[in-house]
């Protein structure tokens, strides 16, 4: 019998080995700062600024590199779940490359 070379809707590849995943906490998502203007009153803005990413279910992605220099850079993705549909977003929302250690270290040295 012939393996299937279509994966199901909800198994996404998104270019990078994965080998660490968490959920997103809504309170980490930040709205951007509101740009200051000089009003004559000189009074702050009471709106709040509108979020960059809408509070919804996002996974954060771990992953890239593996043993020596692979050619492929560690990177930390940002991918929607969409639950009534069970899948991911087709591609990452965010993603992020870097080439100082593994990406399960960036929490720490981002802090």
């Amino acid at each position: 019998m012939a393996k299937s070379t279509d994966s199901p809707t909800n198994c996404k590849k998104y270019g990078v080995p994965i080998y660490g995943t968490s959920w997103v906490p809504p309170n980490a998502l930040r709205s951007a700062p509101n740009p200051t203007t000089a009003d004559a009153d000189d009074e702050p803005s009471v709106e709040p600024s509108p979020p960059l990413i809408a509070p919804q279910n996002y996974l954060v992605f771990a992953g890239g590199g593996g043993e020596g220099r692979s050619g492929i850079p560690n990177a930390l993705l940002l991918s929607h779940f969409d639950s009534a549909s069970n899948s991911l977003s087709d591609h990452p929302n965010w993603e992020v490359f870097m080439d100082w250690g593994d990406p399960f270290l960036y929490p720490a040295k981002l802090k």
